[in-house]
């Protein structure tokens, strides 16, 4: 079995790719919709890789902060530096955590 995607419902899908796609650097590769339309779904990541799917619904939002995300950035510092207001890092100095725009935590682990 192949783990396909992880869904994030979005309140604000433009935020949601400025934290991801420009911050995180995790490409798009598949977008249903226009980021203005009532429901918008992006993926972001390699292709015939895991997934993230971004999920904005207007009519029925659905934010949440009860999920936790890894990823190994190539960029940390830069990461860690636009998020100095919430970066946390962890005890064991191997992970910092952060808040995407919607609430979610994010760690990001040191190589």
């Amino acid at each position: 079995m192949f783990f396909n995607w992880a869904t994030i419902y979005v309140s604000d899908v433009k935020q949601s790719l400025g934290f991801y796609r420009d911050l995180l650097k995790i490409p798009v590769t598949k977008q249903i919709g226009e980021l203005e339309d009532e429901m918008c779904v992006i993926f972001l990541g390699e292709e015939g890789k895991t997934q993230v799917e971004l999920i904005q619904n207007k009519t029925e939002p659905h934010p949440s902060d009860t999920m936790f995300f890894g990823f190994s950035p190539d960029n940390l510092e830069e990461i860690v530096e636009a998020c100095k207001g919430n970066a946390i890092k962890s005890a064991n100095g191997k992970f910092w955590y952060v808040k995407d725009p919607d609430g979610y935590t994010i760690q990001l682990k040191i190589n």
